[in-house]
């Protein structure tokens, strides 16, 4: 009988991560270094790797996969680095200088040298078009053709690559938005064309504007990428399309993100999430209260499930440019295994948030890094072995982390491991503070939640600033490394679909707004369908915009199923109000924006789960060595464990060192671990 597959690959800012499960639910895993230059050449490299390990050819391993899911930076790489086509924007005659404009504010108030960034598009690509819709969705000024199609014959002349519409009050009424993309379609057949009414079909000019003229940015490193990966794909034996993950937690086609490359922004950092609310499901007697932290090569992604659901933001900056699409709510740090140590004009010591990166990476590397890096410091003080990095794949140098900290150590006059401690010390301060933001800002107390911990530096780290929030049960999947990976192929297909409403709760009726969410609903239910997901398969998650009169910003609610009424909506969201701000306002909330998220749900792959074998771990012990614990004031001779040799039942006590394939864990010394019938490593404090 031959054997298929579900296949996962995250692309990051320093590795790739590879996770395959078969039909007997058996996992497989694999990193390599990512390639900026050309992703894909990384990508047939894992997938080359992984195909060995199964002793079978690589086009008998794609023959075999019935799902391949893809998680991606290049959308934000093409953003930062400002790699994208030659956009132009029509807008409404008068609204020329929206993107400039922005809001008129800063977005750091007490930096008075803040520069936002140039705007995507140059002033003399955006043009005028005489048409004009009011804030009712009435058409006030009919659109001049004969002025459009003056405008098409320049775009022509300047050779533009890809084309954005936002025209004013679009959202109520997209007849000439509509009628843009016919006429445009028509004279430049090949051009790309993105229209705010499908991008971002919400209130707030300058947002909906810079949402549209991204997603025009970003045509063609995007969609000429999967385009280009999936038609190599098939040419190896791939009988099943690419699926891509969303920033929102679900997965889409590739067809679909050539038009909506917008979408993928958190394509990677998402997977994390949806495999830690996987992971909450199966843990039972769980409240699923949990905080997810991601720690890879560049950053520390964090994200609150409550309850066991992770929620949307729909409000986003990323580096300076404002994108109103769906994205888990996640906060986001410059602190990896790459990240910087440096020091200042008065000479304190600072951690990232700049990084090493994938080349030249952290100095021990051996690839020609000279700056202190996080990494380097963990492994000076011990936690990281120098012939076990990746499995004994990567050899990691000492002497040149070592050398790499003195440039932090001479100047301080310390020591190489007092130097590495600080570093240790102060980058876990700053993601203890990322954890904060999400929980203590926002209305949570953190000792309510587990942490789950992943990413390749995440179990390092962790586990000594846990205890600094009140945090006591920290979960660490044995795959932890590509744990996003892993989410990937769990996720189901997903699209958010928004209606302007605009009216008080003490307004609209009942029927009115039941009839809104029907209308979304039935647009869900299509464009699932197309995608191929099954009507029985099909559900949805009602939520609104919401706020009380007065207000600048919209505040989302999850709503039931079925919506009974307005004023029900007006006291579920004086509830999270009060909750989140600790007050309510004595009048009728306002309904913004109603919304619904689209889920088609997909079967997943078997999860194994396994009988406990006892609490013996002696014959997973590999070595002892010397391990610096701030908290001990020094060295400490610590047991270095085999964590594949650690089954599920198997306790033990810190300090300890658990070295895995693609991750370590580093037990403090007055926490225990053990593990559980899921493979996953519980640190107790």
């Amino acid at each position: 009988m031959a054997r298929h597959y579900a296949i996962g690959i995250d692309i990051g800012g320093t590795f790739t991560d590879f996770i395959l499960i078969d039909q007997d639910g058996k996992i497989e895993t694999m990193k390599v270094s990512s390639t900026p230059s050309d992703p894909a050449s990384g990508v047939i490299s894992g997938l080359k790797k992984l195909s060995d390990g199964l002793r079978i050819s690589g086009d008998e391993l794609l023959a075999g996969t019935r799902r391949f899911v893809h998680g991606t930076t290049i959308a934000t790489n093409a953003l930062l680095e400002r790699k994208g086509a030659r956009v132009a924007l029509i807008t409404t005659r008068g609204f020329r200088d929206n993107l400039n404009i922005r809001r008129m504010w800063r977005e750091n108030t007490f930096d008075l040298r803040s520069i936002p960034p140039v705007p995507l598009v140059d002033r003399d690509q955006i043009h005028e078009v005489d048409e004009r819709i009011d804030r009712s969705g009435r058409i006030v000024k009919p659109l001049d053709e004969k002025n459009l199609l003056r405008i098409v014959g320049r775009l022509k002349k300047d050779k533009i690559e890809s084309i954005a519409v936002c025209l004013l009050f679009s959202f109520l009424n997209p007849v000439h938005e509509r009628r843009i993309k016919e006429i445009i379609s028509r004279e430049l057949p090949d051009i790309n064309i993105s229209l705010s009414a499908d991008i971002c079909p919400e209130i707030r000019e300058y947002e909906r504007c810079s949402t549209t003229v991204i997603n025009s940015f970003l045509s063609h490193a995007v969609g000429g990428y999967f385009k280009e990966f999936e038609a190599g794909l098939a040419q190896k034996g791939l009988k099943t399309g690419i699926q891509i993950m969303q920033s929102n937690g679900g997965v889409t086609t590739s067809d679909f993100v050539e038009d909506r490359p917008v979408n993928i922004f958190l394509s990677g950092p998402a997977g994390g999430v949806v495999a830690s609310a996987a992971l909450g499901e199966r843990s039972k007697g769980d409240r699923g209260n949990f905080i997810t932290v991601d720690m890879g090569g560049t950053s520390f992604d964090i994200c609150l499930l409550n309850k066991g659901k992770f929620a949307l933001s729909t409000t986003n900056i990323i580096h300076g440019w404002h994108i109103n699409v769906p994205m888990i709510d996640m906060h986001t740090i410059g602190a990896g295994g790459g990240s910087v140590a440096w020091l200042d004009i008065a000479q304190g010591l600072h951690v990232g948030p700049q990084s090493a990166g994938a080349f030249p990476g952290p100095a021990c590397y051996m690839r020609g890094g000279k700056q202190p890096t996080v990494t380097d410091a963990d492994l000076v003080l011990g936690y990281l072995s120098p012939e076990y990095f990746l499995g004994g794949d990567m050899q990691i140098s000492l002497p040149l982390a070592e050398k790499a900290l003195g440039r932090i150590s001479r100047p301080l006059k310390m020591s190489s491991v007092e130097t590495a401690d600080g570093i240790f010390q102060i980058v876990n301060n700053n993601m203890a503070n990322g954890i904060r933001v999400v929980t203590v800002e926002k209305g949570f107390d953190p000792r309510d939640f587990k942490l789950i911990v992943f990413g390749g530096a995440g179990a390092v780290h962790v586990p000594a600033f846990a205890r600094d929030l009140g945090i006591r049960h920290i979960i660490v999947p044995k795959d932890a490394s590509v744990f996003s990976a892993l989410g990937l192929v769990l996720s189901d297909m997903r699209y958010h679909f928004v209606k302007n409403v605009n009216q008080g709760v003490e307004e609209i009726s009942s029927g009115e707004i039941n009839r809104v969410f029907d209308d979304l609903r039935r647009q869900g239910q299509k464009l699932l369908g197309s995608w191929g997901a099954e009507k029985k398969d099909i559900h949805f998650e009602l939520l609104c915009d919401m706020k009380f009169p007065g207000q600048y910003r919209e505040l989302t609610v999850n709503l039931p199923a079925e919506v009974s009424s307005a004023q029900k909506i007006g006291e579920i969201f004086k509830q999270v109000h009060d909750q989140l701000y600790g007050f309510v306002e004595d009048q009728a909330p306002r309904i913004i924006n109603a919304r619904v998220n689209a889920v088609g749900r997909i079967q997943r792959s078997k999860i194994i789960k396994s009988k406990p074998a006892g609490p013996g771990s002696r014959q997973a012990v590999k070595a002892k060595r010397d391990v610096f614990f701030h908290e001990k004031g020094g060295h400490v001779t610590t047991l270095v464990y085999d964590g594949q040799k650690i089954n599920p039942g198997n306790r033990l006590k810190g300090p300890a060192v658990i070295e895995l394939p693609t991750t370590t864990i580093v037990v403090r010394p007055d926490q225990s671990v053990y593990m559980d019938a899921y493979f996953n490593f519980n640190i107790l404090a």
